[in-house]
């Protein structure tokens, strides 16, 4: 449960004028096509057995004396400008720029990891593991180690490939404008194309993974994030076409590399078939993940998390609809694609110059053939 609402003030970053980019004047043409299980919202009603997290977890509420910025993506700028560090130690006056800053000599250090890495990067997480220097470093490598060999969420961040494109078309995934009482960003996914055959897990996630990373870049550090997932007009198709192997490795990022707090994880509209999504995700998600878990089939009840009036109005809310937000982020990646295969490149890893033995997919996730595709039947 979240801690008392507490208002906090905005502090929004500045913006630079945006660029003109004349061949993605068909964006809006192209996104705007228009695309009972009873649960009350509650944490998964099972045990789950996982090993000891670090001492410092990066999942649940914090201290509610932290201030945080609201500020959201001005249509009037689409190129991707980096969060205002002076900004960002004066929201969180506990974290000391000389200790981010020793942080930064040590990235800058290791052979193996790009020297072009930023004290913004460096901050979120250094923020993310609550100002410990070791924590920081451990999840830093686990982060770009991760990034480097999951090809299939994290590499070729082109957004012009015809599977990134088909990605955009078939969901939505729109960081929501401001931030709850508590400060708490909020990113919401849905599906918007119902034909199962141009679904693709792997793809929707890079894509997901794309904007969120864009959407931090620019947002900064804050108290702490909530994704959303919709699950209306979902189908047992949909779900037959993730793969349990496909499922550990994001679920291995989340938990274990993600520069983020994580406060919540909501799915709303939920599905008669819930339990088979479950069965897809529960053998990876351990403690720490589950307790911030929840299952809506009542938005009223969704609304004690995430207020109403933040929410776009196929929610009931004021912003506007997830189809016409999404064209906004959409086209900032377009916009700004040269931007982000440099970030890709900049959040890798080089296995040949890493000190001690390199490491590999088998290192981190297992061996695949051990996993198949969940039975739906």
């Amino acid at each position: 449960m979240f801690p008392a609402p507490t208002p906090l003030p905005k502090s929004p970053h500045s913006h630079s004028q945006s660029r003109s980019h004349p061949e993605h004047t068909e964006l809006h043409a192209e996104f705007a096509k228009p695309t009972s299980f009873t649960c009350e919202s509650n944490q998964l009603p099972f045990p789950f057995h996982s090993r000891v997290d670090r001492a410092q977890s990066r999942f649940g509420p914090i201290s509610a004396t932290i201030k945080s910025k609201s500020h959201y993506i001005q249509k009037q700028s689409t190129e991707m400008k980096e969060a205002n560090l002076e900004d960002q130690y004066a929201s969180f006056p506990e974290i000391k720029r000389p200790e981010v800053l020793k942080f930064l000599d040590w990235i800058h250090a290791q052979p193996h990891i790009s020297d072009r890495f930023s004290e913004g990067e460096a901050l979120h997480f250094f923020h993310a593991c609550r100002c410990s220097m070791e924590v920081a470093k451990q999840v830093l490598d686990t982060n770009l180690t991760a990034r480097t060999h999951l090809e299939e969420f994290f590499v070729n961040l082109d957004c012009e490939r015809p599977e990134i494109r088909r990605a955009m078309r078939t969901v939505s995934i729109v960081p929501l404008t401001g931030a709850t009482p508590e400060g708490y960003r909020v990113i919401l996914a849905k599906l918007d194309d119902l034909n199962t055959s141009n679904y693709n897990f792997a793809d929707v996630m890079k894509l997901y993974c794309m904007v969120f990373d864009f959407w931090m870049y620019e947002d900064g550090i804050q108290p702490g994030h909530v994704i959303v997932i919709d699950l209306k007009n979902t189908s047992l198709g949909h779900v037959a076409r993730i793969g349990l192997l496909q499922m550990k490795k994001f679920l291995y990022y989340l938990q274990e590399a993600a520069a983020i707090r994580l406060i919540g994880f909501h799915f709303i509209n939920i599905v008669p078939f819930m339990d088979k999504i479950l069965a897809l995700m529960t053998p990876f998600m351990k403690k720490e993940l589950t307790s911030v878990l929840h299952m809506h089939s009542d938005l009223k009840e969704f609304y004690k998390f995430v207020p109403k009036e933040m929410l776009p109005k196929e929610y009931g809310g004021q912003l506007e609809e997830t189809n016409l937000a999404k064209e906004v982020y959409y086209k900032k990646l377009l916009d700004n694609r040269k931007e982000m295969l440099e970030f890709e490149t900049r959040h890798q890893v080089n296995e040949k110059l890493r000190p001690g033995k390199a490491k590999n997919a088998s290192d981190l996730f297992g061996i695949e053939g051990n996993f198949k595709k969940l039975d739906i039947d």
